[in-house]
C-alpha cells in the first residue's frame, strides 16, 4: 500500500512538474501591447498589413525578386554559439557537434514536412497541412570571410544565465546576458545575414525550465543586435544529453517559428488569435503530454474537430507535433518578399559582388568575380555580352575574360536564388541624361545647378565634356573638371545646344554621346516681363525699372551675381521702387546677373559688362 502511494505521489509531482513546464519565452498578446508599447504595436500592425498584401498577391506576382520564383526554397545559414564552463565536447553544455547537427536536421524536415510523424497528423487536418519550403544550413563563412563549420563554441564563467524579462515580458537581453560578450555570453554575427542560435545553460525560474524563446521579426528594426533564437542545451536536437519528452528538437522547430513570425496557436489569450485562419481557435495552451483526437476547447469557432495540438505553435510534447498549415506557411514566406523585415536577409547572404575592375576591364584580360554565399550552395554560373567563362563555374569565384567592347551581365543561381550584375568591358559606351528636369519643364538661362549626368557612370571611367552652339558671344560655363561622371552646366543666352562628352578609359576612348536641348531665354516666372534691365550691354550704371500695364510691381531688392551665382551687390529699397540704378563700374568685366524681388518671386536678367 506504501509503494502504492509512493508511486502515486511521485507520478503526481512529476506531472505538476510537466505542467509548470515555462517552455517559451516568446509571448505575445496584441492588446496588452497596444496598451503597453503603441511603438512597437504599430510595427506589428504595418507587418500584418504587408503580410495580408503578399497573401493577396502570391497567386499573380513574384512577391521576392531574389528568388526565381515564389516557390523556390528559401535556404537559411545559421550560425551556434555554444556557450559552455571549459567541458570537453560532447559533454555537459558543450554539446557535440553530432547534437548540433541533429538540430539542423530536424528543422529541415519540419520545415520541409518530411517528419517521419507526419503520418499522425488527423485526417481532419491533412488539407491543411503545408510545407513552408524553407531550409537550415549550417553556415560555412564566418563574419571576416574565414571557413566555418557553423559551429561557434565560446568558454564563460556562467554557469547558468538567469532568464529575466521587462515590465511589458519580453525578454531583458542585457540582463539574462547570453547574448553579449560583455555579460558572459556571445554577440550576435550579424544578424541581417545569419540565423544566430544561442545554447546554454538556463537558470529554472519561479514558473518552471524555460526551453528557449526567439525575438519577432517586427522587432528588428528596433534591436537588431538580439536577433536570433536561444535554446536550453538539454532540449537542443535529438542526440545527447536531452530533457524527456523534449529530446526530439522540437523545441527549436516552436523557436524558429516565432523568428518567421508565427504567434502561439491560442494567441497568448483565452480563445486568443494566431492570425491563421486554417488553425482552430483553442482556449489555451495544450501543455505536455499529448491528447488523444478530437480534443476540445471552450471557443466558439474550436470547429468540429476540436484543437490542432499537434501543430508545432502549441505546447504539446515534441513527439506530439507534426504539422505547419498553409496560413502559417504564408506568413512564414511573406517576411523574406520585397518590403519585409527580413527581405534584405537573402540579399545580404548571397549576392555577387562588384569585382574591382580598377581603370579598365580590357580585352584580352581576365577578372575573377566572388559572391558571398554564406551557406555554401552550390552556384550556376552564366555571363552575357563581350566576356567568356575561363574557370570557377559551380564555386564562389568565377573568372571571366574579356572578349569585346560592351556591357556584359553576369547572373549567379543557387538554391533557387538569383543574382545578377552589369559590368562595362573594354572601351566604355555613355548615353547623356539631364538631371533633375522631367517632361514639361524648360531648360532656362541663369537656372543655375542644371546637372547633366553621364550613365552608365562607372568610376574607373573618365569624361571630357564640351558643348557646341552658334550662341558663341556668350559662351556657357563648365562647372566641374573634366573627368568627372557628373558635369554642371550654366547658360546665359537662349538657343539651340549640344552637349556633348567622351568617355574613356585604359582601354581606349569611346565614343562621343550627345545631347541637343534648346535654352529658354524668356522663362523664369514670376515678374519676367514686368522689369526692364539698360543699358545692356554697359560700361558702369544699370538702371532697372518696371514696365508694362500692371501698377502694382514694385522693386523690392537687387541682387548683382557672378555666372557661379555668388553675390557682389544688393541693396534693399523701399516699398514704392519702381526705378532704380546700381553701379557695376567696379566689377570686372564679365557677364553678370541681375536678380529683382518684387516681393513674391525673384526675376533674373543677365547684363554684359564690357
Amino acid at each position: 500500500m506504501q509503494t502504492a502511494i509512493k508511486f502515486l505521489l511521485g507520478l503526481l509531482i512529476f506531472t505538476s512538474t510537466l505542467q509548470a513546464q515555462e517552455q517559451c519565452g516568446s509571448v505575445f498578446n496584441p492588446q496588452t501591447v497596444q496598451s503597453n508599447d503603441p511603438n512597437r504595436y504599430n510595427r506589428y500592425q504595418q507587418l500584418e498589413q504587408h503580410i495580408a498584401s503578399y497573401i493577396s498577391s502570391i497567386n499573380n506576382t513574384n512577391p521576392n525578386e531574389r528568388l526565381i520564383n515564389p516557390n523556390s526554397t528559401i535556404i537559411i545559414p545559421v550560425v551556434v554559439h555554444v556557450l559552455h564552463n571549459g567541458e570537453a565536447i560532447g559533454v555537459g553544455r558543450n554539446i557535440s557537434d553530432a547534437q548540433v547537427q541533429s538540430q539542423i536536421d530536424v528543422l529541415n524536415e519540419d520545415f520541409r514536412r518530411l517528419n517521419a510523424n507526419r503520418i499522425n497528423t488527423p485526417n481532419a487536418f491533412i488539407g491543411v497541412a503545408a510545407d513552408p519550403n524553407i531550409e537550415f544550413r549550417l553556415t560555412c563563412t564566418d563574419p571576416n570571410g574565414n571557413a566555418t563549420n557553423g559551429i561557434h563554441r565560446v568558454q564563460t564563467n556562467v554557469a547558468q544565465f538567469d532568464y529575466v524579462t521587462n515590465s511589458d515580458g519580453t525578454p531583458n537581453e542585457t540582463a539574462t546576458g547570453i547574448k553579449y560578450t560583455v555579460t558572459g555570453g556571445t554577440d550576435a554575427w550579424p544578424t541581417d545575414r545569419y540565423l544566430n542560435m544561442w545554447v546554454c545553460s538556463i537558470a529554472p525560474t519561479p514558473s518552471g525550465q524555460l526551453l528557449g524563446y526567439a525575438q519577432f521579426p517586427f522587432d528588428y528594426a528596433t534591436k537588431p543586435n538580439t536577433d536570433g533564437v536561444v535554446a536550453l542545451n538539454t532540449a537542443f536536437g535529438r542526440v545527447g544529453n536531452l530533457r524527456f519528452q523534449y529530446d526530439q528538437g522540437r523545441t527549436i522547430t516552436h523557436e524558429v517559428g516565432h523568428w518567421l513570425d508565427l504567434f502561439h496557436i491560442w494567441g497568448d489569450a483565452a480563445c486568443g488569435n494566431d492570425q491563421c485562419n486554417d488553425t482552430p481557435q483553442q482556449l489555451t495552451a495544450n501543455q505536455s503530454n499529448c491528447p488523444g483526437f478530437p480534443h476540445f476547447s471552450n471557443c466558439a469557432n474550436n470547429g468540429a474537430n476540436g484543437d490542432m495540438f499537434m501543430n508545432y505553435m502549441d505546447y504539446t510534447v515534441d513527439n506530439c507535433k507534426n504539422i505547419y498549415t498553409q496560413d502559417q506557411t504564408n506568413r512564414m514566406r511573406a517576411i523574406f518578399a520585397t518590403g519585409g523585415p527580413r527581405a534584405s536577409f537573402i540579399e545580404n547572404y548571397f549576392h555577387i559582388n562588384t569585382p574591382n575592375i580598377g581603370n579598365g576591364f580590357c580585352i584580352g584580360t581576365q577578372i575573377n568575380v566572388t559572391a558571398t554565399n554564406l551557406a555554401c550552395l552550390p552556384i550556376t554560373w552564366s555571363v552575357s555580352g563581350p566576356v567568356s567563362i575561363t574557370g570557377g563555374q559551380n564555386t564562389n569565384q568565377l573568372t571571366i575574360q574579356a572578349t569585346g567592347n560592351a556591357n556584359a551581365t553576369i547572373v549567379a543561381t543557387a538554391g533557387g536564388y538569383t543574382s545578377s550584375i552589369n559590368i562595362t568591358v573594354g572601351i566604355p559606351n555613355a548615353n547623356i541624361s539631364v538631371l533633375p528636369f522631367t517632361t514639361g519643364q524648360q531648360y532656362c538661362t541663369n537656372s543655375f545647378g542644371n546637372t547633366l549626368i553621364i550613365s552608365p557612370a562607372n568610376a574607373a571611367e573618365s569624361y571630357q565634356w564640351g558643348y557646341s552652339s552658334s550662341q558663341n558671344s556668350i559662351q556657357p560655363t563648365i562647372i566641374n573638371q573634366n573627368g568627372s561622371s557628373e558635369q554642371n552646366f550654366n547658360f546665359y543666352l537662349g538657343g539651340n545646344y549640344q552637349i556633348f562628352a567622351n568617355p574613356q578609359n585604359a582601354c581606349g576612348i569611346g565614343p562621343i554621346a550627345t545631347l541637343d536641348i534648346f535654352v529658354n531665354d524668356n522663362c523664369g516666372g514670376g515678374g519676367f516681363g514686368f522689369f526692364a534691365v539698360s543699358p545692356n550691354p554697359t560700361t558702369g550704371d544699370v538702371q532697372v525699372e518696371t514696365t508694362g500695364t500692371d501698377k502694382t510691381t514694385t522693386i523690392k531688392e537687387i541682387q548683382v551675381t557672378d555666372k557661379l551665382g555668388n553675390v557682389k551687390k544688393k541693396i534693399k529699397l523701399g516699398a514704392d521702387t519702381k526705378k532704380h540704378k546700381i553701379s557695376i563700374a567696379d566689377l570686372p568685366a564679365d557677364v553678370y546677373i541681375i536678380r529683382i524681388y518684387d516681393g513674391k518671386t525673384w526675376t533674373s536678367k543677365k547684363v554684359i559688362k564690357n
